[in-house]
């Protein structure tokens, strides 16, 4: 008995540790820790990112990953996913999504963007908080459902006089509303690079308008951040925008951006 029991110690020790670094490189949990999965992302082309909405921290998401009972998920300007919750929609590009499973409700609660349904009624749908009747959407053979921020819509009329400064702050802000995608996708590279560890914050922005309603030179002259890559994304994004009917003169412009993922 002594002669097998020194090595067959030796062996279990050895299982025990491959277990133990398993779960620690695989992020493998218990199964009574892990949570519900609801739903499955089948599918996801270019640059996406979910949560839980308890956590704080986004993930690259990626086919195959399981969807919690209460989970965000947005797209960049040049992605979309194909999600399984309670019933197949595809998620398209510039858009946001908040899913949250509530005993038999599937509820697909879409902040911005658009999504199309691809199967059977299953979920419900809700745009401005407000519950869209599936069966009417049904009846009607609408699949496509749309949401723009109540920030987005609306943008500056030319009135036929000079710009005041403040109708070219104004004007500005919304152009750069519009905007907010491009600059969102400059926010999830860097928030990726740093593995979630930045959090929202400002960037005062400096950059010349000229009287066609271009922005030239922009330059960063404070900011919340240390990424020179993070930066130089924002200025060329900065640096393609115009604006539009503009009838001020050239100036100088120092602009405030407020940067934050979608909640």
């Amino acid at each position: 008995m002594k002669k097998w029991a020194a090595p067959f110690a030796l062996l279990v020790g050895l299982l025990l540790f491959y277990l133990a670094d398993s779960q620690t490189l695989m992020g493998w949990l218990p199964s009574h820790t892990k949570p519900e999965s609801v739903g499955e992302v089948l599918e996801v082309q270019g640059e996406a990112l979910a949560k839980s909405v308890d956590q704080d921290v986004y993930q690259s998401l990626k086919a195959g990953t399981e969807i919690g009972p209460a989970f965000q998920i947005i797209t960049s300007f040049d992605s979309q996913a194909l999600l399984k919750f309670g019933e197949t929609f595809r998620l398209f590009a510039n858009s946001a999504v908040r899913l949250e499973k509530a005993k038999d409700a599937f509820k697909v609660y879409l902040l911005s963007g658009r999504l199309e349904r691809e199967g059977d009624v299953a979920a419900e749908f809700y745009i401005n908080g407000k519950l869209q009747s599936s069966k009417s959407l049904k009846k009607a053979g609408i699949t496509q459902l749309t949401q723009i921020p109540l920030d987005e819509v609306s943008t500056l009329q030319a009135t036929g006089g000079q710009t005041t400064a403040a109708d070219q702050q104004k004007q500005i802000h919304q152009t750069f509303g519009l905007h907010q995608r491009f600059i969102e996708k400059c926010f999830i590279k860097h928030y990726s690079r740093t593995l979630g560890k930045t959090k929202s914050g400002q960037v005062w922005l400096r950059f010349q308008v000229t009287s066609k309603g271009d922005l030239l030179g922009p330059t960063i002259k404070k900011s919340d951040y240390k990424d020179e890559e993070f930066h130089n994304c924002l200025k060329e994004v900065v640096s393609r925008i115009q604006l539009k009917n503009y009838q001020g003169p050239e100036m100088m412009v120092e602009f405030p951006l407020n940067i934050e993922l979608p909640q």
